[in-house]
């Protein structure tokens, strides 16, 4: 868990999902090109092949995240965009799913993580 992590607002998160989801109906959103999955972690790719789950199942379980799925939100300290991380968890296959994702220039979705969580989460703060 990141110790610097903060709560958005409500209106924050929910602006959020709203971009996700404009620029993922977009009749022009190309899946390959505006949407980054990181692969290079292990925990992304066995969580990933455990669900067969591929760039699209992905897609679809971000689209339909709700307000009620955020946790928090982190600082993405690699970058300085000044562009948080939105950290949110699903429920699948009985285990609950850690999603870390953020939108950069309204145009491309980064996903950084997208596995099991390795902990337990504390009480949502929109629940």
């Amino acid at each position: 868990m990141c110790l610097d992590y903060f709560i958005a607002s409500k209106e924050e998160v929910l602006t959020f999902l709203e971009s996700i989801n404009k620029l993922t109906t977009m009749e022009s959103f190309n899946i390959n090109k505006q949407m980054i999955l990181d692969l290079n972690k292990p925990e992304n790719n066995s969580t990933l092949m455990d669900l067969e789950f591929g760039r699209d199942d992905v897609l679809r379980e971000i689209q339909s995240l709700t307000l009620s799925d955020y946790y928090q939100s982190v600082p993405d300290l690699l970058r300085n965009d000044n562009i948080p991380y939105h950290v949110f968890f699903r429920g699948k296959n009985k285990k609950e799913i850690y999603i870390k994702i953020k939108v950069k220039n309204n145009r491309l979705i980064i996903c950084k993580s997208f596995h099991y969580a390795n902990y337990s989460h504390g009480k949502f703060p929109y629940l």
